[in-house]
């Protein structure tokens, strides 16, 4: 559960305003009471700021909790839970738009999106990518998602060897070309 705590302090500053303001009309009540004097203003105007202090909270519960009360006086809150990833970023259904859970155990119409061009793409982690415009608009790709499945890795194994052979070679002639230059340097040193 978050607190918001602008929210709060919005919500003490309108209580004490309240408050002032309550007290005010009370005063004035009392400043009725003492100057009128009749038999029944003073139950009267009892009953008057009672009523007028239950108006004023009731109000006050409608401006901060967006207007919606219970028969307790209660706010009521509509949650409404949609599917995200592991990082609270949301994911999209099949057009594009947030997808509601209702029911954990439902299946729910996850969407596959696509670039027609991924050359630049910036690499934000994990496999997260950011786009260019170069890469062009998003699109409702074609691909199909299956649950509790593993996707094989893209990479050819026998091209991967051969590119590590090749760096292992390029490694081993970089070495013997700065032993070799070692070597003349060292002999040029001694001819002195």
């Amino acid at each position: 559960m978050t607190v918001d705590v602008a929210q709060q302090g919005r919500a003490l500053c309108q209580a004490l305003l309240l408050g002032g303001a309550m007290g005010v009309v009370y005063d004035l009540f009392r400043v009725l009471r003492v100057r009128v004097k009749a038999p029944l203003l003073g139950p009267l105007l009892d009953l008057l700021f009672w009523l007028a202090a239950v108006a004023a909270l009731f109000a006050l519960t409608l401006l901060r909790d967006s207007g919606e009360v219970d028969e307790a006086g209660e706010p009521i809150l509509e949650k409404v839970y949609c599917l995200s990833d592991g990082n609270g970023r949301f994911v999209l259904s099949r057009e594009g738009g947030l997808i509601e859970v209702d029911d954990p155990q439902e299946t729910l119409p996850i969407g596959i999106f696509d670039y027609g061009n991924y050359d630049g793409m910036t690499k934000l982690g994990e496999n997260r990518f950011l786009p260019i415009e170069k890469n062009g608009n998003l699109w409702i790709g074609t691909g199909k998602l299956v649950q509790g499945a593993l996707e094989l890795s893209n990479a050819d194994l026998s091209d991967e060897l051969t590119k590590v052979i090749e760096a292992q070679r390029a490694y081993g002639l970089a070495l013997k070309v700065v032993q070799t230059s070692d070597e003349i340097e060292t002999v040029i040193n001694g001819l002195r």
